[in-house]
């Protein structure tokens, strides 16, 4: 993830994964940050391969809109 996986099928994509431009640490301690806040969470699914999942209900504090929330207000304000 650190320097990306170019795309070797001829696709008109660059990346299969494009670099994050973190390092491992770095980005191991944020992901650690997100998961024991509870806003992803990642799920191992076999030697080479882990599924990230981003929890939208996630609400960093009292009062803020979850992001299903935000788009639901943004939708019935535009066919209000």
């Amino acid at each position: 993830m650190e320097t990306g996986i170019r795309a070797t099928d001829g696709s008109p994509w660059p990346w299969t994964l494009t670099p994050i431009n973190l390092t491992k640490a770095t980005f191991y301690r944020t992901l650690a940050k997100l998961k024991a806040r509870g806003l992803v969470s990642a799920v191992v699914c076999g030697a080479r391969f882990t599924r990230f999942e981003i929890n939208l209900d996630w609400r960093p504090e009292a009062g803020v809109p979850s992001a299903i929330d935000a788009l639901s207000f943004q939708a019935e304000e535009l066919f209000a």
